[in-house]
C-alpha cells in the first residue's frame, strides 16, 4: 500500500502540468438534457472521450485565432516565409483530418465493444447506433479540416489583395511566382477570377471531405464489429510489441479498402467530365467546381449509407452471451 501511495505521489507530481482543475473537470462538449433520443447521448458520451472541451469554445477559439492572425498578416508583423508556410500546414489539415482522423479518433465502436453487456441494453436500433457511433469521430475529423479551409482562403485572400506574403528573400521569389502564373492560367482555362478559384475550390472539397471522413470511419467501425480480435479495441495507446505486426496489417488492408471505396466518386467525376468535354464540346468552368463535389460525394455517400446499413445488421446480431472479444490488445 505504501509503495502504491508512493507511485501515484509520483506520477500526480510528474503530470502537474496536465491534471485537469476541478472547474475543467465539469466541462462537457454539450449539455445533455435528462430527455431526447438515444443518439445524443452516444454522441455526447463518444465526444467526452476525445476532448471535454465545450464545441462552442471549440469552434469559437479557433475562430478568433484566425481573425487575430489574419490581423497580423495584414499588418505585416508575421514573416512572409512563415505565412507561406502556413498556408503549406492548412493543405495538411484539410487532406490529414478525413483520411487519418476519425482513424485515430477511436471513440465509437472500438471503444464501446469493450462494454458491450452495457451497449446493447441501449434501446436503439442497429443501424441508428452504427451512425450515431461514427459522428463523434467524424465530427473531431471535420474540425481539422475547417479550421484549415478557413486558413487557406482566408491567407490565399490576403495575399491576392497584397496584403500578405510581400518581402520573401531572393529564393522564395521564383517559386512564389511560379505559383502565382500556375494560378492564373488555372483561373483563366477555367473561366473565373483568380479570387473566385479558391473558394470554388473549397467548396467542392468540403463535401468530398465530409463524406470521406465518414466512409473511414464507417469501415473502421464495420471491422471492429466483423473482426473485433484483430482490431485493437480501446483508447489507450499503449500496445504489446507481439501485436505491432498484426495491426500494421490491418491499417494496410482498411487503407486499401478506403482508397476502393473512393473509386465511385473518382469514376463519376471522369465521367462527367469526359461526357462534357469529349462529346458535347463544353469547356469546364470553375464555377461547376461544386457541383462536380457534389457528384463525386453522392457516390462515396451511397457506400457510407451500405456500410450502414451492413453494420447496423452485425450490431443487431451480436450477441454478447456468444462473443468472445480480444479485448484490449
Amino acid at each position: 500500500l505504501a509503495q502504491a501511495k508512493q507511485r501515484n505521489a509520483t506520477a500526480q507530481g510528474n503530470s502537474t502540468f496536465w491534471q485537469r482543475t476541478r472547474a475543467r473537470r465539469k466541462w462537457a462538449p454539450f449539455r445533455l438534457g435528462p430527455g431526447g433520443p438515444p443518439e445524443t447521448a452516444i454522441l455526447w458520451k463518444n465526444l467526452m472521450l476525445a476532448q471535454r472541451l465545450p464545441l462552442k469554445i471549440a469552434l469559437g477559439v479557433p475562430m478568433a485565432i484566425l481573425l487575430g492572425l489574419f490581423a497580423m498578416m495584414a499588418t505585416g508583423l508575421i514573416a512572409a516565409w512563415l505565412v507561406v508556410m502556413l498556408q503549406g500546414i492548412t493543405i495538411l489539415l484539410m487532406m490529414v483530418g478525413p483520411l487519418f482522423s476519425a482513424r485515430g479518433a477511436r471513440n465509437d465502436f472500438r471503444s464501446d465493444l469493450l462494454r458491450l453487456e452495457i451497449m446493447r441494453t441501449m434501446p436503439i436500433t442497429g443501424i441508428r447506433m452504427f451512425l450515431a457511433e461514427i459522428s463523434a469521430p467524424v465530427i473531431v475529423a471535420m474540425l481539422p479540416m475547417l479550421f484549415g479551409a478557413l486558413m487557406f482562403m482566408g491567407i490565399d485572400t490576403l495575399r491576392e489583395l497584397g496584403l500578405a506574403g510581400d518581402g520573401v528573400s531572393e529564393n522564395s521569389v521564383r517559386a512564389l511566382t511560379v505559383a502565382a502564373e500556375a494560378k492564373q492560367r488555372i483561373a483563366q482555362y477555367l473561366h473565373a477570377h483568380r479570387l473566385a478559384l479558391v473558394p470554388l475550390a473549397l467548396a467542392a472539397y468540403l463535401p468530398v471531405g465530409l463524406v470521406v471522413a465518414l466512409l473511414t470511419a464507417s469501415i473502421e467501425n464495420v471491422a471492429a464489429l466483423t473482426f473485433p480480435g484483430w482490431v485493437r479495441l480501446g483508447t489507450s495507446k499503449k500496445q504489446a510489441a507481439s501485436k505491432f505486426g498484426q495491426h500494421m496489417l490491418v491499417f494496410i488492408a482498411l487503407s486499401i479498402v478506403i482508397f476502393a471505396g473512393l473509386l465511385p466518386g473518382v469514376l463519376m467525376v471522369a465521367v462527367v467530365v469526359g461526357v462534357q468535354t469529349l462529346v458535347w464540346g463544353v469547356p469546364i468552368s470553375a464555377w461547376e467546381l461544386p457541383v462536380l463535389g457534389l457528384v463525386g460525394a453522392l457516390p462515396i455517400g451511397a457506400v457510407v449509407v451500405a456500410l450502414a446499413v451492413f453494420g447496423g445488421h452485425l450490431w443487431d446480431r451480436l450477441d454478447p452471451s456468444a462473443e468472445m472479444l480480444a479485448g484490449r490488445n
